[in-house]
């Protein structure tokens, strides 16, 4: 069972321009805190665009998605 979805980017922040992407990484953890293979994990943004919208936890226990910001203006 997942007990903790820890959430990183490898960037602070990003320009609204669309020149720059961000790679969010979710890490999906046990209550013993072991990282868990086969967790689907939905991302969402409120300004942007995510790509995958849904990834599944790997054999390393995080998804990844890109966030882009091109075209938005917030």
């Amino acid at each position: 069972n997942v007990a903790t979805v820890t959430v990183t980017s490898n960037k602070v922040s990003i320009l609204s321009d669309g020149s720059e992407n961000a790679t969010i990484t979710a890490f999906v953890r046990d209550s013993s805190n072991r990282l868990l293979e086969g967790v689907p994990v939905t991302f969402a943004s409120s300004s942007g665009g995510i790509s995958p919208p849904t990834a599944n936890s790997g054999a390393d226990g995080t998804a990844t998605a890109t966030l882009v910001t091109a075209g938005d203006s917030t």
